[in-house]
């Protein structure tokens, strides 16, 4: 008896619900668009930020820095001097949001190292290798590697 009357109200409750349902919902009712969303994330468009993994000589573990895009930071108090290695992390957009997989890979950061012009000339190298989440970790004091710094201090950071 009980079971019969909880499945009479179910029915009833059902009925009166798709009642108040309004038969023209479907044409009120529209998904979002996420291409007008996407658009913000175009790194060619937004003000965001880079996140940037480091060790300094002696270190431990790993530790991370966030520095503005299209913005050239100097280094000093809160950005490494002397970093060991470097990689990219994340990128995120003004609104926080993390930026997808394929705009990451087309961020490029550049250390710029804090010498004079003439000493710039005496190393040989016309322009500082930049790197990217595609390179991985890349190593500052291996004398083989392309972003050896020499013990040359970092002056700048800058990415895109």
């Amino acid at each position: 008896m009980l079971s019969q009357w909880l499945l009479s109200c179910l029915v009833l409750c059902q009925a009166i619900s798709a009642l108040s349902i309004s038969r023209d919902a479907d044409q009120q009712q529209q998904p979002l668009l996420p291409s007008s969303e996407r658009s913000q994330l175009d790194v060619d468009s937004y003000d965001g930020s880079v996140m940037l993994g480091y060790m300094m000589h002696g270190d431990d573990g790993e530790k991370s820095i966030e520095i503005p895009l299209r913005t050239r930071m100097p280094s000093g108090r809160t950005l490494p001097v002397h970093p060991k290695m470097m990689r990219v992390l994340t990128a995120s957009n003004r609104m926080g949001q993390a930026i997808p997989l394929e705009k990451l890979e087309g961020i490029v950061c550049r250390l710029e190292p804090r010498m004079h012009t003439h000493e710039k000339e005496a190393m040989g190298r016309r322009s500082w290798s930049e790197f990217s989440l595609r390179d991985g970790i890349v190593e500052f004091e291996k004398s083989d590697s392309k972003w050896f710094l020499g013990g040359v201090a970092v002056g700048a950071y800058e990415c895109w």
